[in-house]
C-alpha cells in the first residue's frame, strides 16, 4: 500500500506527503501504470505544437509572394488549403492528446480515490476517534483532485512550454 499508517501526526495528514521528492515518487508510482497512453498523449500533443508553427511559416511563404511577379491567386488558395488542412489536423490530434492524457489524469484520481478508501476502511474506530472527519474528506477530495491536476494538465502545460519554447 503506497498510504501512509494511520500513525503518522495530525500535521503530516494534513499536509500529506512530507517533502516534494516523496510526493513525486508517489505521484509517479501511479503515472508509471498509465505510461503508455501518457507518453501516446505527450507525442500526439508534440506533434500538435509542431504543426501551430508551421502555419505561421506558411502565412510568411504566401505574404512574400504578393510582391513577387510570379503571384497568383493559386498561391492564396494552396496557402489556406493548407492551413485548414493542418487545422483540422490540429482539431483531430488534440482530441487524441486530451483523450490520452487526461482521461489518464482521470483514471488516476480514481486509483488513488480507491485506494486511499480501502485504506481508510481498514484503520480501527481509534483512528477517526482521533481524527477529524473534515480532515479526512478535505483530503479525499481536494487532495486527490490535485494529484489528477498534476498527472494531466501539468503534464500538458510544462511539455508545451519545453517543446514550444525549443521549437519557436
Amino acid at each position: 500500500m503506497r498510504f501512509y499508517s494511520s500513525d503518522k501526526t495530525s500535521t503530516e495528514l494534513k499536509n500529506g506527503v512530507k517533502n516534494r521528492k516523496e510526493a513525486l515518487k508517489f505521484i509517479l508510482s501511479f503515472i508509471k501504470g498509465h505510461w503508455r497512453s501518457v507518453l501516446a498523449g505527450v507525442i500526439t500533443l508534440v506533434v500538435v505544437d509542431i504543426i501551430q508553427l508551421y502555419i505561421p511559416r506558411i502565412i510568411q511563404r504566401v505574404i512574400d509572394e504578393l510582391g513577387k511577379a510570379s503571384f497568383s491567386r493559386e498561391i492564396i488558395g494552396q496557402g489556406t488549403l493548407s492551413i485548414l488542412l493542418l487545422a483540422i489536423a490540429m482539431v483531430v490530434l488534440r482530441f487524441f492528446w486530451r483523450i490520452f492524457i487526461v482521461g489518464s489524469a482521470r483514471k488516476i484520481e480514481k486509483e488513488v480515490r480507491e485506494e486511499m478508501f480501502s485504506h481508510i476502511q481498514g484503520l480501527g474506530f481509534s483512528f477517526f476517534n482521533r481524527k477529524k472527519t473534515g480532515s479526512l474528506m478535505a483530503l479525499m477530495i481536494n487532495d486527490v483532485s490535485a494529484i489528477r491536476m498534476v498527472a494531466g494538465p501539468s503534464i500538458i502545460a510544462l511539455t508545451d512550454a519545453v517543446f514550444m519554447g525549443s521549437l519557436s
